[in-house]
């Protein structure tokens, strides 16, 4: 977010004005969770990602450029890890249990390590292609997501989402998640900026 002399809240940091804490409520996830971003999106106010923190206490953001080496500890050999990434050999989440017998205590046991990209359309496909470590990684993608409720940034993609609602939807797929949480984190900070801004839009974050 960018500096501010405005008094900021102690908790989500943001501006007293646009405090998102009063729906706030810390949730637990059964995989760790880590959001490569785009240095662009550091300081952007109306990135998501932050919100996915402020929720989800375990999440973390680590920012790439493409040129900055990557992090050899971020993906563990033993762990299974998947990057939302809507690559070509990419498998639709929606059907990766449809044929199995699974019990929910089996898929929670599964998947340990979820990787979202977070930036533009142009930005984040440059990091998947700058990162040969994400493209070693099964890839999934969404191939029946509901349509975005982010209004607050325009985009060219119809089927674009932000980071957070990509998150959300990937733990509903995955784990049967309760992500109620999370959209209205994202509902609060849209109402802050639709009262102050109501025709300002900027680029969306992350299409998937």
């Amino acid at each position: 977010m960018k500096n501010s002399k405005r008094p900021l809240c102690q908790q989500c940091h943001y501006p007293l004005k646009t405090c998102v804490c009063h729906v706030l409520l810390p949730m637990s996830v059964p995989a760790n969770i880590t959001i490569i971003q785009d240095p662009s999106e550091t300081l952007h106010a109306k990135n998501t990602a932050r919100l996915l923190t402020l929720a989800i206490p375990s999440c973390q953001i680590v920012t790439l450029d493409g040129i900055t080496e990557w992090p050899q500890t971020l993906i563990k050999q033993n762990q299974c890890t998947v990057v939302i990434y809507p690559s070509e050999n990419a498998q639709p989440i929606e059907t990766l249990y449809l044929a199995s017998d699974m019990s929910l205590d089996e898929k929670l046991a599964g998947i340990e390590h979820i990787i979202l990209l977070d930036g533009s359309w142009r930005k984040t496909r440059k990091l998947w292609l700058s990162y040969p470590e994400l493209q070693q990684c099964t890839t999934l993608t969404f191939s029946n997501a509901p349509s975005t409720q982010y209004a607050i940034r325009k985009t060219t993609q119809s089927h674009s989402m932000s980071t957070l609602e990509a998150c959300a939807y990937t733990l509903e797929q995955l784990f049967d998640s309760d992500t109620s949480v999370l959209y209205a984190l994202l509902n609060a900070m849209q109402s802050h900026w639709q009262r102050h801004e109501p025709h300002t839009k900027t680029n969306i974050e992350d299409p998937i």
